[in-house]
């Protein structure tokens, strides 16, 4: 339901909106474990940290690179 609002929210104010799950899923403890939905193939790196919801190092820096190439478009 959140997302749908925010959706909303974005095509009302003809902003950009980035999906974050979307880009995240696959990226977390259980990765390399090909019966989960987001599967992405053997050895993804791990964007998550011990608390398995808060990115860690690598996590940032992925979320930076998602901000500047949505902004950058």
């Amino acid at each position: 339901w959140i997302a749908e609002e925010y959706a909303s929210i974005s095509v009302e104010l003809q902003v950009d909106m980035v999906f974050f799950l979307e880009q995240f899923c696959g990226h977390g403890y259980k990765r390399n474990d090909p019966n989960i939905a987001c599967y992405r193939g053997p050895n993804q790196p791990q964007w998550y940290d011990l608390s398995c919801i808060h990115p860690n190092t690598e996590g940032h820096a992925q979320l930076a690179n998602f901000f500047f190439n949505t902004v950058s478009e």
